[in-house]
């Protein structure tokens, strides 16, 4: 059986968590919705949310720079060359629409849980956002908001 932890809005710690074979056993994760259960990792469940949040963001920063990049290379900081290859095409459009609309809610989210749960350094999230993209930026907060609210349960709970 896992030992568990919970922070203070009812959810079990993510941080190194094990979990039986059936996890409907276990009373604290029934009628859990599916973004709190585990990953199946080799015959066991383990899940530690910030190695993924940091692992998804070092992939959300190399895969959009091998593609950058080589766009820097031969054309240099041209915004106007930049913006005009993006919205060439209607696919192409779509995917910059869906990266402006989703940096917007970022930041709404970035600020607002990062106010409610007086997190720190709100800033860098955004900053990796502008500089790289989505990709970056959400894990990079997820990350932030997962270790404040470990600590804080760590704090809290003996």
């Amino acid at each position: 059986m896992a030992s568990l932890r919970s922070y203070s809005c009812g959810r079990p710690a993510a941080d190194d968590l094990r979990w039986p074979a059936t996890v409907s056993d276990v009373p604290a994760v029934q009628g859990r919705t599916r973004s709190v259960m585990p990953m199946r990792i080799g015959g066991d469940y383990h899940l530690n949310l910030k190695s993924v949040y940091l692992w998804l963001g070092l992939v959300g920063t190399v895969l959009p720079l091998s593609q950058f990049l080589p766009f820097l290379r031969d054309h240099g900081p041209d915004l106007t060359l930049f913006f005009q290859q993006l919205f060439s095409t209607p696919v192409g459009g779509f995917f910059g629409m869906d990266v402006i609309v989703s940096s917007i809610v970022l930041w709404v989210f970035v600020l607002a849980e990062g106010r409610r749960l007086r997190m720190k350094h709100l800033w860098v999230p955004i900053a990796a956002n502008v500089t790289i993209g989505v990709s970056l930026g959400l894990p990079l907060f997820l990350y932030m908001r997962e270790r404040g609210l470990t600590r804080s349960c760590d704090a809290i709970v003996p």
